[in-house]
């Protein structure tokens, strides 16, 4: 960014209230909202970048950033709430475990939308004081400062950087950040959150390994087990807690406590045995194995081209119909999200949607039903991808088209509000284009964009056409007032398109009447402006409007008055048409303009040595309109009295001229340091035009 689009960028935003550490909240002088500044010491721009580009409701959305020397200044979103930390700190006792859960897994879907920038964002300072609690008790995940995308092959940070206690070992020089190190601090928080929880120490104790390898790989994988987390420990968790020093935290306590138990009933349940395995064992193997293969599936859902042998790997273990309702869910949400991939407008098989699935696509949804997932299902997920490429396609008007194939479906609701949310974002952004930089053209464009959408079946493009229609009548009437006639009739030209389709105002003039009047309004400017044919017309043309065909009377004869000198072939139009009509005046006037009267002008023909010659010219600048009269030249020499006389061959009509010319030869006499007197007549002898002075030493234009 330039230090001038920098000095822009900044100007457009005002400081409402100073922080403290240079922090800020200010205000967009655009739109009223209002938002955080800070500046940065230690960034990252690529994060900003991607984080700009790309929304979450976990993450402060971004709404600007620039380079200021050695800090990059951030506009982000203002958050209202209260950091974790504080909540922790001030009524830690107020968190019920449902609550404690639903953050916990919140942060984990924050991570998994960081994660999956390619390549991915790692937080690297996760912990209770960066994560808010909005007023709406909405999960954000803040403070970018250390923050760092992934980078490939590197063997450990070049900037050591973390919070002392939550940092992974990776983070103090052991090996490079990845993934995994916002794991080792989402475990960190897991503990503080659920202290003594026998359920979250289990994955606490995962999560935390010094070798990255042996953590979750993936804020996907860690979240169903924080998800399935139990309120309490067992009851021999509880038991032993009562009656010993117990800790259920402790896996090496656990498995001792269950083998001595085990051992002193082992008489009592032997003959139970063979029946236990059968009915607990194996039944307890397999859902282990389905669980890993579900964990496997969520771990590739930002990885397209591993979703489809995963989910071939799931179900060949546990039928769709069998998965639990979450699970199902994941499923098809993973499902939509490969087959997101897969659609495009150009290439691949061509579907009843008139949009086109690769071979991938159409070979992921025949394994669906091979696998036994029934054809709901299939449907659902196959729409679901299309939707959602064409949302993020900004394609509103597609998205509109697809919802008829969504009729009956458990998602034909949510597709509708999602269609429809997409054509509110496209409609907004297209008036604050307009807003920004208005133009009768984006009009006439927003108005066949809103036609689009109302023929696709959105109702509330009424509304907003018609408050479009509000705008750019305001619009016109801003024009008008700015004496930009033209520019406001163009307005009114593609308003009246709609003005009988559109609720308006009845007791406000009609589009015609505004026409109108923006056209008697122009006239008036012609008319101060002394542009008087311009000003008559434009009151032609709204002949019959208010006392338009007075004005345009009078329009005219101003024009005729102020060229009655030389008169333009307008003027010999107006003058017959305002006599005709018996204007005051237009009769004397038009005898003066029918008269003959002659404009002349002089100057050299030939100067070399005795030798000299000027060059009178008379220009017939009035006359009759037909008719044409010989040009006689008189031209006397003031000095001597001598008085020449010429005739020109051909008569002349209005607007012709004719030429003679003055010769002397003589070494004495200068005509052109003389004062002559040149007078010519019209053929009735009258004199049409006079001129005293010098030759002057110029050649005439012609």
């Amino acid at each position: 960014m330039t230090e001038l689009e920098k000095l822009c960028e900044e100007a457009l935003f005002e400081t409402v209230q100073t922080l403290e550490d240079g922090r800020s909240i200010v205000r967009d002088n655009a739109s009223g909202k209002l938002f955080y500044k800070k500046r940065l010491a230690v960034f990252d721009t690529k994060v900003f970048d991607w984080l700009k580009a790309h929304k979450s409701r976990y993450v402060p959305k971004i709404e600007s950033f620039w380079q200021d020397g050695d800090e990059l200044v951030v506009i982000e979103e203002l958050i209202q709430g209260e950091t974790l930390e504080q909540i922790l700190t001030d009524r830690g006792d107020s968190l019920t475990f449902e609550e404690r859960i639903r953050i916990l897994t919140e942060v984990c879907d924050g991570l998994a939308f960081l994660h999956s920038a390619d390549p991915p964002i790692i937080h690297r300072d996760l912990k209770a004081s960066n994560i808010m609690l909005t007023d709406d008790g909405l999960v954000k995940i803040i403070d970018y400062d250390a923050a760092k995308l992934y980078v490939e092959g590197q063997t450990r940070d070049t900037q050591l950087i973390g919070t002392q206690g939550i940092a992974a070992p990776e983070q103090y020089g052991f090996a490079a950040s990845d993934v995994r190190t916002d794991i080792y601090a989402l475990g960190k928080l897991l503990e503080r959150l659920l202290p003594g929880n026998a359920d979250a120490a289990r994955i606490v104790s995962r999560a935390t390994r010094i070798d990255p390898k042996r953590r979750y790989s993936s804020a996907a994988q860690i979240r169903e087990p924080i998800r399935r987390i139990r309120e309490r420990s067992s009851g021999l968790d509880r038991v032993l807690e009562e009656h010993t020093h117990y800790d259920a935290a402790s896996r090496r306590q656990r498995i001792t406590a269950r083998v001595f138990i085990l051992l002193a009933c082992v008489l009592f349940v032997c003959f139970l045995g063979f029946v236990y395995r059968q009915l607990v064992i194996v039944p307890r193997e397999r859902e282990e194995l389905v669980m890993a293969a579900q964990e496997e599936l969520r771990a590739s859902a930002d990885r397209p081209g591993e979703i489809a042998e995963k989910s071939r790997q799931l179900l060949d273990m546990c039928a769709y119909e069998k998965l639990d309702p979450d699970m199902q869910n994941t499923f098809r949400e993973i499902g939509v999200n490969f087959m997101k991939s897969c659609t495009s407008f150009s290439s691949g098989v061509l579907q009843e949607t008139g949009l086109y699935v690769s071979e991938a696509g159409l070979g992921y949804l025949d394994m669906l039903r091979e696998k036994g997932v029934d054809e709901e299902t299939v449907k659902r997920i196959s729409l679901g991808g299309q939707l959602a490429y064409v949302l993020a396609k900004g394609e509103p008007d597609n998205a509109l088209a697809l919802l008829p194939s969504f009729k009956g479906l458990p998602e034909e609701e949510s597709a509708r509000e999602d269609a429809y949310e997409a054509c509110r974002e496209a409609v907004e952004e297209k008036f604050e284009s307009f807003r920004e930089n208005p133009g009768y053209s984006k009009v006439t464009d927003d108005f066949t964009f809103l036609e689009m959408l109302k023929d696709a079946g959105w109702e509330e493009a009424v509304s907003y056409e018609t408050a479009l229609y509000e705008e750019a009548l305001q619009m016109a009437e801003t024009r008008t007032g700015e004496n930009q006639y033209n520019l406001a009739e163009r307005y009114y030209r593609i308003l009246a398109e709609y003005e009988e389709s559109l609720p308006h105002d009845e007791s406000q003039p009609a589009i015609a009447e505004r026409i109108k009047e923006n056209r008697y309004r122009e006239a008036e400017h012609f008319a101060e402006m002394g542009s008087y044919a311009k000003a008559a017309a434009a009151l032609e043309e709204i002949s019959g409007y208010r006392d338009a065909d007075a004005k345009c009377l009078e329009m005219k004869y101003n024009h005729c008055l102020s060229v009655s000198g030389e008169p333009d072939d307008q003027a010999y139009a107006y003058i017959e048409e305002l006599t005709a009509a018996g204007y005051p005046g237009a009769q004397e006037l038009r005898g003066e303009m029918c008269s003959w009267r002659a404009r002349i002008e002089t100057g050299i023909a030939l100067l070399v040595g005795s030798q000299q010659q000027a060059r009178i010219r008379a220009t017939l600048v009035t006359g009759p309109t037909e008719g044409a009269t010989h040009v006689r030249f008189e031209i006397i020499d003031l000095a001597t009295g001598q008085v020449v006389v010429g005739t020109s061959e051909e008569a002349c009509r209005r607007g012709e001229n004719t030429s003679v010319y003055y010769t002397v030869n003589s070494y004495t006499e200068n005509i052109f340091e003389r004062d002559y007197t040149v007078n010519v007549y019209a053929d009735d002898g009258t004199r049409i035009g006079t001129w005293t002075g010098r030759f002057p030493k110029e050649f005439l234009r012609d």
